[in-house]
C-alpha cells in the first residue's frame, strides 16, 4: 500500500467559508442512526472515545470531491485488527459556529470511497 485516501463528495458550498478538518480514529463502538453527540462521550470528547492525534487533514468548502489523505499504517492496522475499526471522527479545526459542511452519506448519488494506491511489481 503506497498511498490511501477517504473521498468525499459535496454538491452544497461549505457556509462560513473555508475550514481545516481533520479526521480521528474513533476507539469506541458505535451504531448508525442510534448514536450521536450527546449519548457518545459528548461527541467523542471524553477521554478514551476519540484518539487525540488525527489520522488525516482537508481543508473543505468548495462544490466538488475533498480527499483526505490517510497514513497506509492506519489502514494497515484495520487489516490487522479488524475489531479495532470503529471508523473516523471528523472534526474541524476551529471552533465555528457558523460554519456547516455538508457531504454525501452511503445513501447519496456520490458516497464516500476509500482509494487506495500499491506499487505494482
Amino acid at each position: 500500500m503506497r498511498q490511501v485516501a477517504l473521498v468525499f463528495h459535496t454538491s452544497k458550498q461549505a457556509a462560513g467559508g473555508y475550514q481545516v478538518v481533520r479526521g480521528y480514529r474513533a476507539l469506541q463502538p458505535w451504531t448508525d442512526g442510534k448514536i450521536w453527540w450527546n449519548n457518545w462521550g459528548q461527541g467523542g470528547s471524553h477521554p478514551g472515545y476519540v484518539d487525540e492525534t488525527s489520522v488525516c487533514r482537508a481543508k473543505v468548502s468548495e462544490v466538488g470531491n475533498t480527499y483526505f489523505v490517510i497514513n497506509p499504517a492506519v489502514l494497515q492496522g484495520w487489516l490487522q485488527q479488524p475489531e479495532t475499526n470503529h471508523g473516523l471522527l471528523f472534526k474541524n479545526t476551529q471552533v465555528d459556529a457558523n460554519f456547516h459542511w455538508w457531504a454525501h452519506g452511503d445513501q447519496d448519488n456520490h458516497p464516500p470511497k476509500l482509494v487506495i494506491g500499491y506499487d505494482v511489481n
